[in-house]
């Protein structure tokens, strides 16, 4: 339940579904947490030039990035 290793298995999952959709043939995520918020502070997207990096970060505006959802959908408890 720790939020920073959720948050880097959650990456993995939408990194994998950004390149599954054909956003990308490469991407790395990037999300950065503060303590007492749930939602991210910060979220970015780098294609490395493999894809569109603006369709990418907006494909990825639709995942909930919170760390209670993340724990529920990845059934992590």
């Amino acid at each position: 339940s720790k939020v920073d290793r959720s948050a880097a298995y959650f990456c993995r999952f939408v990194a994998r579904q950004l390149v599954r959709q054909g956003y990308a043939r490469r991407v790395e995520l990037q999300v950065a947490y503060v303590i007492g918020q749930p939602r991210p502070v910060s979220l970015s997207v780098e294609t490395f030039g493999t894809g569109d990096t603006a369709a990418a970060l907006e494909f990825i505006g639709g995942f909930d990035f919170r760390p209670a959802a993340i724990i529920e959908r990845l059934r992590l408890r």
